[in-house]
């Protein structure tokens, strides 16, 4: 399964050939982009990079404090100004 899909526009993000086209990298630095933006989306099926083999089994040290939540953080929030379309 392919967590992120290629194909799929992401706002905000532009690809290397948009930053080419646009004059923001030259051809060297856009294919040295594309390539690290395949092995980056490649590392989840390939397990690979942060993804590999032995992270599912990690424990916190037990001599490690629980966090705690901050004072109210329990309560439910209210807004001082009415939101308004």
């Amino acid at each position: 399964m392919e967590l992120l899909e290629p194909c799929v526009p992401r706002r905000g993000v532009l690809d290397p050939a948009t930053l080419r086209r646009l004059g923001v990298v030259d051809d060297y630095v856009g294919r040295q982009l594309e390539r690290a933006r395949g092995r980056a989306i490649g590392m989840p099926d390939d397990r690979a990079g942060p993804f590999a083999g032995g992270w599912p089994g990690w424990e916190p040290d037990p001599s490690w404090p629980l966090p705690t939540m901050p004072p109210g953080a329990d309560e439910a929030a209210t807004s001082a100004t009415p939101y308004r379309l």
